[in-house]
């Protein structure tokens, strides 16, 4: 799946937002190897990925975990 803006990221996503980031957040921008989401209290949470295929790998999981969602 390619992530895009406005994509809803559901639960803990692998602990790539942080070991404490189990909120929902809808993505806000998005680069080869980072993304910017923030939840709905309005924090924003930063992934930083060690590449483009570190990063691919993470979002295949997060898909077949279903947390990722176009709502």
């Amino acid at each position: 799946m390619n992530l895009q803006i406005g994509m809803t990221l559901h639960g803990f996503c692998g602990g790539a937002f942080g070991r404490d980031s189990y909120a929902t957040k809808r993505i806000e921008a998005l680069g080869p190897d980072w993304i910017i989401a923030r939840d709905n209290e309005g924090n924003v949470h930063i992934a930083i990925f060690d590449n483009q295929a570190h990063m691919e790998s993470f979002v295949r999981d997060w898909d077949e975990q279903g947390r990722i969602s176009t709502d």
